[in-house]
């Protein structure tokens, strides 16, 4: 969720999602890169791009923990796909949300 600066901050992990599964990421990590494309406080509608693609293949990210000057870099298989939905349904997810999650559609 991006801050009032528009830094891209996690904020939550999907249960079960690849990035929960890499034990790596946590609530609070900053994203500046993703496969070293720099995208620190880019739109989020440029970055689905990047991460999403084909299930089973990696995206790099690099991500600013805490005051550490460094990032953290973390290799995360992808798991999920996002494809679109010719009906008025919008987008749609190759797999299905955590029971008990709801889905809020923003517009």
């Amino acid at each position: 969720q991006p801050d009032s600066t528009g830094a891209l901050h996690v904020k939550s992990l999907a249960v079960g999602g690849s990035a929960e599964r890499t034990g790596q990421i946590q609530v609070g990590d900053v994203l500046h890169e993703i496969d070293s494309h720099h995208v620190y406080r880019k739109p989020v509608r440029q970055l689905a791009p990047l991460i999403l693609g084909p299930e089973g293949t990696s995206v790099r990210l690099g991500l600013q923990r805490g005051n550490h000057q460094h990032l953290i870099y973390v290799e995360v298989v992808r798991g999920w796909k996002q494809f679109a939905d010719n009906s008025d349904r919008g987008t749609m997810w190759s797999h299905p949300l955590p029971q008990g999650a709801k889905f809020t559609q923003v517009q």
